[in-house]
């Protein structure tokens, strides 16, 4: 079995060792000829899979995309006049920066700054949704076209496909968002039904803070041992390994 998969941060994971579901899962399928192509990318949106869909290759049991958290996130629109975003350091003006960090340094001292730095950040942004309104990165309207593209090209091989939703977030540190995830959700959803696709929940299953790091974003080794179960349960309901040799 071949197993892709397409995402953000999320699928990907983060820091130096880029922890994620994808060994998880490979351990509990328990099959030797189990390969999975992890191409998820921290930051990108649907329109990162969709440009290089043909690069990643076809030849896929099954398709496993979870994008839409980044997509559907709120940041503070620069479109707005005054402009005060294009103001703040540049630093703050990189992809995630203007959210809180996942999680901190064992040393005292970088521990301390981290804080500050997260607090910080997480104030600017709440400051600049408030003045300038917030704007996902991909309309909705937009991210249903290229989801559903992506869908039937992955689809053109019989490769199998299961749609992974948005996690919830926390409005504290993520004002507005989680009502943009509902939406994003049900166009989710809804593709996965037209299309005959698999659709995994995690809005609602992963919706306790255990599941996360500190930022309420990233999940932790709980999280992502869930997230495992739910892809390994619904591939199981696929029947896929049924005809795989241990």
């Amino acid at each position: 079995m071949k197993i892709a998969i397409f995402g953000d941060s999320i699928s990907q994971g983060i820091g130096k060792q880029k922890k994620n579901y994808a060994e998880t899962l490979k351990n509990k399928l328990g099959y030797e000829n189990v390969e999975i192509f992890n191409f998820a990318y921290t930051g990108t949106t649907i329109k990162y899979l969709f440009e290089n869909i043909d690069s990643f290759g076809f030849e896929y049991d099954v398709a496993i995309i979870a994008y839409g958290n980044v997509d559907a996130m709120l940041r503070p629109n620069v479109n707005h006049k005054p402009n005060f975003y294009k103001y703040i350091p540049r630093r703050y003006k990189q992809n995630g920066m203007l959210n809180p960090r996942p999680y901190y340094s064992q040393k005292l001292y970088k521990k301390i700054y981290q804080h500050i730095d997260s607090f910080f950040r997480t104030l600017l942004n709440k400051v600049l949704l408030k003045v300038q309104g917030g704007k996902p990165w991909v309309s909705l309207e937009e991210f249903y076209d290229l989801y559903g593209k992506c869908i039937s090209r992955l689809s053109d091989n019989n490769c199998k496909i299961i749609a992974m939703s948005t996690v919830q977030v926390p409005e504290k540190y993520f004002p507005g968002t989680n009502d943009n995830f509902v939406l994003y959700n049900e166009k989710i959803h809804l593709l996965a039904m037209e299309n005959g696709c698999s659709y995994i929940d995690l809005y609602n299953k992963l919706d306790k803070m255990k599941y996360f790091y500190d930022d309420g974003y990233h999940p932790n080794e709980l999280g992502y041992n869930l997230i495992a179960e739910m892809i390994w349960c619904e591939i199981k309901r696929l029947e896929f390994v049924n005809g795989i040799k241990k």
